[in-house]
């Protein structure tokens, strides 16, 4: 690959681009999606990136934005093989009983949704078939039978022909971080702590009887925080805390939770129809004034429970508001103020606005003036709305059809802004400008969206001053509002590829 799509989509992306980015970010990062409670040391760098709240965490290539939902790859376009092994921290074999190593795996995920899973063969080794594309692998460990080791941080692999990547390797968790949990000044029992890394990377664990927890992971920076997703016990309305350690370097982190006053039942009623959405799909959460989220919970069938945040009566606020899936055919207005006077139990009846029009289009060259659909393109479209209508703006992404270059989203009326994020060696990795499209109530908007061809390249080979070759310097080539970068590679030499207009 000759971009780093991680970083690049970013600096490559225009004001507006960014600005309808940083949209999405913003409403993904109150995007639920947690695991589930009990697990001790859950080791895993998989698709679900999650935050101190189970919210998903910015800044991750396929994750940090707006996904598509995620799709079982097709068994009959399954035909390349992708191959490798892993082993210990030392280097020697992942050996376990059994044919089959139930306790860990690879998890692969591609940019439009595609996944696959499969456990370890008994010496560590694997392979997946996957259909051509660009993807992210991942680790997984049971971490109550690994206790002492983690996976490594996820990457990335261009997938055209069979695919051999070699050794993964593990890595120790010889790091250690401890500390007390209290609710006013007595022991806080049973509250997991959570330690979350800047790739998706969790490890987990609970306080004894005292209050007390020790927590391995590996080394590096992390944020913890309780985890209190599935416990009805306690709040924790402080703020995660950053740490660096390693295995010479512990770290000691005290934390006061506060505990539960009474519970939240809400319904989630259609304003169109006056009735119940109970095909929406996604969760509520609960602040007080205006603080920081405090508890979420699954939407189920048009209603969600939660334990209610403690409040002074007189003066306190609790504010719940919802995060539905950006798939989804609803959208969310304001948050809801709850009244006190019901407290401790209270009720709420939040309204949701159905997705009723539709933006659809394909991608085509840029130079095309009849706009033909390009297939064989990997991404995603994203929308994000203009008229918030009294509510909340949303973001919404959909799938590229690889096949057909087409695609489609469902959405309230109104203006959308539309960019698109693809993962290709050929075009450029989104739009220079993001496209500005009305859609009426019960309509179509069709908007096809331009691919700009990365036809030409500039070639360069770093040195310092002694004339030595420089490997693995990032050089960049801006043009326009645009920039493309790429590594030096062992001779010190790059090629940056770009669209011919920027070196004609």
């Amino acid at each position: 690959m000759h971009t780093t799509l991680g970083l690049s989509w970013w600096r490559n992306a225009s004001v507006l681009g960014r600005l309808a980015c940083w949209v999405g970010i913003a409403l993904l990062l109150v995007a639920p999606l947690p695991i589930a409670g009990g697990t001790q040391g859950v080791a895993v760098a998989s698709a679900a990136r999650l935050n101190r709240d189970g919210r998903p965490q910015a800044g991750n290539m396929l994750q940090g934005r707006a996904h598509p939902p995620a799709r079982a790859i097709a068994p009959q376009d399954a035909n390349i093989a992708f191959s490798g092994r892993v082993i210990k921290p030392n280097g020697s074999r992942f050996n376990s009983t059994g044919s089959t190593n139930f306790a860990a795996g690879i998890f692969v995920m591609s940019s439009d949704g595609a996944y696959n899973f499969t456990y370890l063969a008994s010496d560590g080794t694997f392979s997946i078939a996957l259909e051509a594309g660009f993807y992210e692998v991942s680790v997984w460990l049971d971490s109550s039978m690994y206790s002492n080791i983690g996976a490594p941080a996820p990457f990335y692999i261009d997938v055209s022909a069979a695919t051999d990547i070699g050794d993964i390797t593990l890595v120790a968790r010889n790091a250690t971080i401890s500390g007390d949990v209290t609710e006013d000044v007595n022991p806080a029992q049973g509250v997991q702590i959570t330690a979350w890394g800047d790739q998706g990377e969790q490890f987990s664990t609970f306080t004894n009887g005292s209050g007390h927890y020790d927590l391995l992971v590996t080394p590096g920076t992390w944020q913890v925080s309780p985890d209190l997703l599935y416990n009805t016990n306690f709040i924790y309305a402080g703020a995660a805390v950053f740490t660096d350690v390693d295995a010479a370097n512990p770290a000691t982190i005290d934390f006061s939770v506060e505990p539960t006053s009474g519970t939240i039942a809400g319904t989630i009623t259609n304003q169109s129809t006056g009735t119940t959405a109970a095909d929406i799909v996604g969760w509520a959460y609960v602040r007080r004034n205006n603080g920081d989220i405090l508890r979420w919970a699954p939407i189920d069938n048009g209603t969600f429970n939660m334990p209610a945040p403690s409040i002074d009566l007189s003066s306190d606020v609790l504010y719940v508001g919802l995060y539905i899936d950006p798939s989804s055919n609803y959208s969310s207005f304001s948050e809801v103020a709850l009244d006190n006077s019901q407290a401790p139990n209270l009720t709420v009846n939040i309204g949701v606005q159905v997705q009723d029009a539709t933006i659809a289009g394909h991608v085509y060259l840029a130079s095309d003036p009849i706009h033909a659909a390009v297939p064989n393109v990997s991404g995603q479209v994203v929308l994000t709305q203009l008229d918030d209508r009294g509510g909340t703006p949303i973001t919404k992404s959909t799938p590229i059809d690889p096949a057909t270059g087409n695609y489609s989203a469902a959405v309230p009326f109104g203006d959308w802004l539309v960019t698109y994020q693809v993962l290709t060696d050929t075009y450029q990795t989104d739009l220079s400008t993001p496209l500005i499209v009305k859609v009426d109530p019960h309509q179509t908007a069709s908007l096809d969206l331009p691919l700009t061809p990365l036809d030409g390249f500039v070639t360069a080979v770093v040195r310092d001053q002694s004339g030595t070759p420089q490997p693995n310097i990032t050089v960049w080539v801006r043009y326009g509002t645009q920039e493309e970068y790429a590594e030096t590679d062992s001779e010190g030499k790059v090629t940056v590829y770009v669209p011919t207009r920027a070196v004609g």
